[in-house]
């Protein structure tokens, strides 16, 4: 597909002159249906572009030339569709800039005019899937900013490392279709032509900012679940599968009625979300995005996603060791222990039929610094099992009790303070070592 389009994730080279010198940048993005963009029919899957506006503030800049970097997603589209302005900060004036690009770099050239102090806005549209999405089978649903496989590129447009003189200040949604948005980032206004946020850098580490719902093909539906405000946007076709079974589910999280979380809304969408055989879920902060799948036969998936909501699982430092086996592998054993408590033979059973499966795994989850397809089974699968065979020597409420305990006091949910919270609770060190052992 041959799309003359343009986005530019700014990343600032050294072409500013002092390193302790602030440069502020704001971001204004409308959400524009595709074909107001393109009258591109093979463009038709994507279902929406942008309009971007990047505005830098910059002073006592005394070089004749600004280069940008340009993320290697977009360096063959070409800037078809690019303006540049320039305005004096005193006067006012305004230019409109040449540029070069290379297919690599972008050479903004300045003019003497606008002095060292000014304002440059770069104005462009764009239309694919860098960083943002709209799933094919939900084309007129749903819109996603960020998330997954496109995070890496929308953090390069709206986030940069520290060493990077460049401070991302807001980023104004316009939207001017029947989207509802939500976001991770912080809302600073509201009003009927747009919404705005400000960034922060603890946004940086979520893997979705900004989320986009169709409003007259979703409904909202309000539940009360462990003493806690849940917001559900369904779709209208699927309502009656999901009032046929949320009391299954919210009966099964009465478990968990006994301990204090956080008092805050929390949002659940669902739509199709699937990767092949796989159906997908994900928590954001204080947005939950769920396969419908996880609200009509796969429970124990949804018990997982909301464990990662009340528990406040963050993907931070994922590298770390234990990671994944704490934050994923364990979940995963006390989303089944929740889904089956109240039959321990059934949740015996199910425990063994993923044991055979499970005998020849290699995997050695301690050290585990990514999780992938090839991962998903020792992860979800046999990871699970080191916690239910410690589990089971030391009884299943009573470690239950341990690990939900340990999520909720350790800010830092690691490796460590979850075998601190085990010795500090008396349990065996014959048992703790022993499933130390199994997972290094």
């Amino acid at each position: 597909m041959n799309v003359k389009t343009f986005i530019l994730f700014i990343i600032l080279l050294s072409s500013i002159n002092s390193s302790s010198q602030d440069i502020n940048a704001n971001y204004k993005v409308r959400v524009i249906p595709i074909e107001l963009l393109s009258k591109d029919a093979s463009l038709s899957k994507i279902g929406y572009g942008t309009s971007i506006t990047s505005e830098y503030k910059i002073n006592n800049y005394l070089r004749d030339t600004i280069v940008f970097t340009v993320n290697n997603a977009v360096r063959d589209f070409g800037p078809s569709n690019l303006k540049i302005i320039a305005k004096n900060l005193s006067s006012l004036k305004t230019e409109r800039l040449d540029y070069k690009y290379d297919g690599y770099n972008l050479y903004v050239f300045l003019k003497a005019d606008i002095g060292s102090c000014f304002y440059l806005s770069l104005q462009y549209t764009y239309i694919g899937t860098s960083f943002m999405s709209v799933p094919e089978s939900n084309r007129r649903n749903i819109v996603i900013f960020g998330g997954d496989e496109s995070f890496e590129h929308f953090t390069q447009m709206f986030f940069l490392p520290k060493k990077i003189i460049l401070h991302n200040e807001t980023l104004r949604l316009y939207n001017d279709t029947n989207l509802k948005a939500f976001s991770t980032l912080s809302e600073i206004k509201r009003n009927t032509k747009y919404i705005e946020y400000k960034f922060h850098e603890k946004d940086a580490i979520n893997n979705l900012s900004v989320i986009l719902i169709d409003s007259n093909i979703y409904h909202s539906v309000v539940k009360f679940i462990n003493k806690r405000k849940y917001f559900f946007y369904i779709r209208n076709q699927n309502l009656t599968i999901f009032e046929n079974n949320i009391k299954k589910i919210t009966s099964k999280l009465k478990i968990l009625d006994e301990y204090q979380f956080s008092k805050s809304d929390f949002h659940i969408i669902e739509f199709d979300w699937r990767n092949k055989k796989n159906v997908k879920g994900r928590t954001y902060s204080d947005i939950m995005l769920i396969d419908i799948s996880f609200l009509s036969k796969h429970y124990s998936s949804f018990i997982h996603e909301y464990l990662h909501s009340i528990l406040n699982i963050k993907y931070k430092n994922t590298s770390r060791n234990g990671f994944y086996l704490i934050n994923e592998s364990l979940i995963e054993y006390l989303a089944q222990y929740i889904y089956y408590h109240d039959s321990i033979s059934k949740f015996n059973s199910y425990f063994k039929s993923k044991e055979n499966g499970c005998e020849k795994d290699s995997v050695k989850l301690f050290n585990l610094k990514s999780n992938t397809a090839a991962t998903f089974s020792s992860v979800y699968n046999c990871g699970p099992i080191y916690f239910y065979k410690m589990a089971k020597s030391i009884g299943f409420h009573q470690f239950f009790n341990i690990a939900i305990t340990f999520f909720i006091q350790n800010k830092e949910k690691s490796f460590d303070t979850l075998i601190s919270s085990l010795k500090k609770k008396k349990v065996d060190d014959e048992i703790i070592d022993k499933f130390m052992n199994s997972v290094k």
